[in-house]
């Protein structure tokens, strides 16, 4: 039998290991959102790590198409242009035995694709001044993200077994931010 499921949060700054610490877990199926892919992955080096990779997809929003798209919650295991048709994807493979780890590789990516998302697709304005209203905005992509990770992520560690990593990016933030000076 398999340990339980781990879920987990790597983050760090770029170029950390990230990806490669992902991809020491078992059976992985990767969805990359970050823009670099698995390129530090195919270095001579590293190539144990890609022994653990089963499936890989990109999800990038070159257009307007591809935006609208990405966050399409009714697409299937076969429209992987989709977050929600990788998930699909990779429970079905799960179920089969053939994965045991699901990794969203630049999460901080995805984020920043719903936020644009939002922005073009779901524009909110005030009832009364009729200007954007980004607090309105903002809370609803904390809405759409509480709602992904609780319901769709993370109900697929425990139904399907999965190992689910998340990986983000930290800010380099200044000496004047941090202190206040």
């Amino acid at each position: 039998k398999r340990k339980p499921a781990l879920t987990l949060n790597i983050s760090g700054f770029f170029g950390t290991g990230k990806t490669l610490q992902s991809l020491s877990f078992p059976k992985c199926y990767v969805v990359s959102c970050d823009p670099a892919g698995l390129e530090t992955v195919r270095q001579p080096s590293n190539a144990k790590f890609l022994a653990n990779l089963i499936w890989y997809e990109e999800l990038h929003n070159h257009s307007r198409e591809e935006l609208k798209e990405l966050f399409r919650e009714a697409a299937n295991s076969n429209e992987r242009g989709s977050i929600y048709g990788c998930l699909a994807h990779a429970k079905e493979l799960a179920i089969k035995g053939e994965i045991e780890t699901l990794i969203i590789d630049g999460f901080t990516y995805l984020v920043d694709m719903k936020w644009r998302q939002i922005n073009e697709y779901e524009l909110a304005k005030s009832a009364t001044t009729g200007n954007v209203d980004s607090q309105s905005m903002y809370r609803n992509l904390g809405l759409y993200l509480h709602r992904f990770v609780a319901s769709d992520l993370m109900t697929a560690a425990t139904r399907n077994n999965l190992n689910i990593i998340l990986t983000t990016h930290l800010k380099r933030e200044s000496e004047e931010a941090v202190h206040g000076n």
